[in-house]
């Protein structure tokens, strides 16, 4: 009953797999289609504690079984899949086993498809979107963080992962591994505070308007979140900064940053991406934000100007947010010296005046000279050595700050309150899900659809899974 039960699972995946690149979108889906490796790899190594099932899923035909511990390779070569355990093939190839897959030693839940895409191997790791959540959040957050921030990432991860179904649809999976989308890594993402958050969060999202929306998330915001339009494009309602009241600069790891560069640092950064200003003379902020963010930078060279705006402030010279204030020295400053400022008040026929830095005053002893003295101070320069950016906070600070969630969770806030604080006039819901549900109903039932048998039948096996013996096919290589 074992390979049948498994079988069918693959029936389901199979018409449930795709839902994510045909979707309404923004709604929820139990199964995500995860792009593990696509466009570099000609090989690949599978392995599972329980027996793999491979199934050709342009033809929806069952075409061989890999033994439980076996460590087998899937390459590619001139367009068409192969391995010891099945005839080489154009198709994608489904593997699925009622244990976990190794794919290149990291285990996951869920099934794997291999498939060709110009000679290299597409590996898409079909799953479980929870599960899928459960491998992302150890990733995302500490699983050592209190319950209710991890929970606040989770659903954070959800909708994200709900917004960019489709994203990669073009290598027919939804969503990638990496930092591109969300950095996940299967089970070795997991832990067992991560997996109570996803558990005890199922199915919540957050929307907007009647909309599911996309929750950014960042580092930490030193004191103030963002506007979404001031660090990219469109003015979204939910995404509103505001004072953090709640993030504390003893928890926050990356509250206050320094970076210094030289002149001739930042001359080669800009030579770098094709700008070509001369030498530099100044750094200068033109517009900053209600919030503190630099929306608009401007470097001064004696041939021109370049200027850069919202998010490119940030990545053109690396930093580790727009909240920043220049610092700017030079090697060895340059001093002069200043005459001291004297006011002195007059008694005229119009009242007493202020008279600032007179040279003769008329006393009661006649009319005598004001004597000035002088004080160093340092001559402002032409151009300058050095810059020192000295900021706040770590990352875009649009949403929600992973710190500040922290810090909330410690005050003993709930990962609704988390949610609400950072987002504005958002609508938390529990959409619910029922994949393992439906799984369940269909591995109880003894029937099979009849394009998932294979010719010889499988009546016999399942009257007694002995009958089926693994090595019969081991001559052929099947």
């Amino acid at each position: 009953m074992k390979k049948l039960t498994v079988l069918i699972l693959v029936f389901i995946m199979l018409f449930t797999c795709t839902d994510g690149l045909f979707a309404e979108e923004g709604a929820y889906k139990d199964t995500l289609r995860v792009g593990i490796s696509y466009g570099s790899k000609s090989e690949v190594w599978f392995s599972s504690d329980s027996e793999i099932y491979l199934t050709d899923t342009l033809y929806n035909l069952y075409i061989g079984t890999v033994p439980a511990g076996v460590k087998f390779k899937i390459s590619v070569e001139n367009g068409l899949i192969s391995s010891d355990y099945f005839y080489p093939t154009a198709s994608p190839v489904l593997l699925a086993s009622g244990g976990i897959i190794s794919c290149n030693d990291n285990a996951y839940r869920g099934m794997f498809e291999v498939a060709n895409k110009n000679n290299t191997l597409t590996i898409v790791n079909v799953v479980n979107t929870e599960d899928y959540l459960m491998g992302v959040l150890g990733k995302e957050m500490s699983p050592s963080w209190p319950i209710e921030a991890l929970k606040a990432q989770a659903v954070c991860a959800r909708n994200f992962a709900i917004k960019h179904i489709g994203k990669h649809s073009s290598y027919n999976f939804d969503i990638c591994a990496t930092q591109d989308c969300q950095v996940y890594t299967g089970i070795n993402g997991e832990g067992e505070r991560t997996r109570q958050a996803v558990n005890e969060t199922a199915g919540v999202l957050v929307e907007y308007n009647g909309k599911v929306v996309p929750l950014y998330y960042f580092s930490c915001d030193g004191g103030y979140t963002e506007d979404s339009e001031n660090v990219w494009v469109t003015a979204e309602g939910y995404l509103r900064g505001k004072k953090d009241i709640y993030e504390k600069e003893e928890y926050a790891t990356r509250y206050n940053w320094e970076k210094t560069y030289k002149k001739e640092e930042i001359e080669k950064i800009l030579t770098e991406r094709g700008v070509d200003i001369g030498n530099l003379k100044d750094i200068r902020i033109d517009e900053i934000s209600r919030n503190n963010g630099v929306i608009r930078l401007t470097f001064v060279g004696d041939r021109g100007e370049k200027i850069v705006t919202k998010s490119s402030v940030r990545s053109y010279l690396s930093l580790n947010s727009n909240a920043f204030e220049i610092r700017k020295h030079t090697d060895e400053p340059v001093y002069k010296e200043e005459t001291e400022e004297k006011t002195v008040y007059v008694l005229t026929s119009e009242g007493t005046v202020s008279v600032t830095n007179p040279r003769y005053a008329l006393s009661a002893q006649g009319l005598y000279e004001i004597e000035y003295g002088t004080r160093t101070v340092e001559e402002l320069a032409d151009e300058y050595a050095y810059y020192t950016f000295n900021g706040h906070g770590w990352g875009h600070l649009v949403g929600m700050s992973q710190w500040g969630a922290y810090s909330m969770a410690v005050e003993g806030y709930t990962y609704k309150d988390i949610l609400n604080f950072y987002f504005t006039d958002i609508t938390i819901k529990e959409t619910g899900f029922g994949w393992y549900e439906e799984a369940d109903e269909a591995a109880s039932s003894d029937e099979m659809p009849e394009w998932l048998m294979p010719k010889e039948s499988w009546e016999d096996e399942e009257e007694n899974d002995e009958a089926y013996d693994d090595t019969q096919w081991s001559d052929t290589g099947l």
